[in-house]
């Protein structure tokens, strides 16, 4: 027993709020172009110096090879960036310091194009939605395909929380006739077979997880008489547990809240965008818009944080779907940083290259270098979220000193289930180099 406290006494003297120093190294913006239009491109943006920019970045270290028709999704993983090609029915991996080429992964059925859509990931697997209501799996060590489980109609947003992934069932091809799915698959992650179907309302299209044991759901009704609505799924009952009148098109979350946007198409081709926050302690969409300065956004088409400091990017492309569009940088003000004119045609998104640094034990309130990291909700009843610890190891201790989980995060928001772990008070443990900060936590 003596044995047991001096352990516990010796970890939790060192038991801080864990500051790590983060560089944004680059931004990857992914241009989905117009269809069949070969005019697709993935830009690289430096924020720090913006005479490394090059927006056609892809194209220019691979032999001017074009990305693909529509890209529609970008992240990294790892030191790959994955972008998912819909018309061309592939995912394309390319190496995030050289930016060459790496693998090709066509999805087809046959001679059937699968459309892939949206990419998620969990440990050394990837996870890609098709319109062809499929969901692939590939693994990231070998670059190659190595399963898939059918899902709903043309699943569109997909991610990952715990040992389950959430597929949005868009149904969205049936537009002309108004016949879309409404529903969320929960696929289970170590069988990799679909577990339920969730009832979620018409024609979902981009889930995320917060956290505090929901997932998001952004449903797009039928672009007429039905709304855009914002649902909210308990993971622990697998059910739709609040649904809010909020007019959500899109949406990020990072911290404490969800970052949304809607547009408005009534009276087009005139379009008007709108930005806020959804509030996920109170669940209560702020009435002011995010945006605090006298920054416009005319049609807003991708929104992402960046995990390292709370920067908010949004895409805005030009109502013709054309045209080139624009990316631009606010702060968690809501300030505008800057803005990058005719950054591609229909940017969609980004993937944010970050680069942790050296971990700091106790750092004073007022270094603007440094980051904190994010462990929450603490006290957890099931899954922990943790934030901007990309490259760390993690490894939970119970109170005799015993290993009770080990995991390598590999990107700056990850979520560790501790379903398994009965409750009680337990060790998080943060390992970089020769650098480590411990955490209290405590399961419920």
């Amino acid at each position: 027993m003596k044995k047991q406290i001096l352990f516990f006494l010796i970890l939790f003297a060192t038991t801080n709020t864990l500051l790590a120093q983060l560089q944004t190294k680059g931004i990857f913006v992914c241009n989905e172009g117009t269809w069949n239009m070969s005019n697709a491109s993935i830009a690289f943006i430096d924020p720090a110096n913006q005479q490394n920019n090059n927006l056609d970045f892809f194209s220019s270290k691979n032999g001017n090879s074009n990305i693909g028709d529509t890209p529609t999704d970008i992240k990294i993983h790892g030191n790959k960036v994955y972008v998912v090609v819909n018309v061309s029915s592939l995912v394309q991996i390319f190496d995030i310091n050289t930016g060459q080429s790496l693998a090709q992964i066509p999805l087809f059925e046959g001679n059937i194009a699968s459309e892939p859509r949206y990419i998620a990931f969990h440990e050394n697997k990837a996870y890609v939605s098709a319109f062809n209501g499929k969901v692939y799996r590939i693994d990231t060590a070998s670059l190659t395909l190595d399963g898939s489980v059918n899902v709903g109609r043309n699943p569109e947003g997909i991610c990952v929380a715990g040992n389950k992934i959430y597929v949005a069932n868009s149904g969205g091809l049936e537009f002309e006739t108004g016949n879309y799915d409404h529903t969320v698959s929960v696929i289970d992650i170590p069988s990799f077979t679909q577990a339920k179907k969730i009832e979620v309302g018409l024609n979902p299209f981009k889930v995320l997880p917060d956290g505090y044991g929901s997932i998001y759901v952004t449903v797009r009704g039928n672009y007429n008489d039905i709304p855009y609505s914002l649902k909210r799924i308990d993971t622990t009952t697998q059910e739709v547990a609040e649904s809010f009148a909020v007019e959500a098109l899109n949406l990020d979350i990072y911290g404490k809240y969800a970052y949304i946007y809607s547009s408005d198409y009534s009276n087009y081709p005139e379009v008007s965008s709108w930005v806020k926050r959804f509030d996920l302690e109170t669940k209560t969409l702020e009435n002011n818009s995010f945006i605090s300065d006298e920054t416009i956004i005319s049609n807003a088409y991708g929104i992402n944080v960046n995990p390292a400091n709370g920067d908010v990017y949004i895409a805005n492309t030009s109502p013709d779907f054309v045209s080139e569009g624009d990316l631009l940088c606010f702060d968690s003000s809501g300030k505008l940083k800057f803005r990058i004119n005719s950054v591609g045609v229909n940017p969609n998104g980004v993937a944010f290259w970050n680069i942790p640094g050296t971990m700091a034990g106790i750092c004073p309130n007022n270094d603007e270098n440094k980051i904190q990291i994010n462990v929450y909700p603490n006290p957890c009843i099931k899954t922990l979220s943790i934030e901007n610890a990309a490259t760390t190891k993690l490894q939970i201790f119970n109170t005799q000193g015993i290993l009770q989980l080990t995991k390598d995060l590999a990107s700056n928001y990850e979520q560790i289930n501790l379903e398994k772990l009965p409750s009680g008070i337990y060790l998080l443990k943060l390992i970089s180099g020769n650098n480590s900060q411990n955490f209290k936590i405590i399961k419920r």
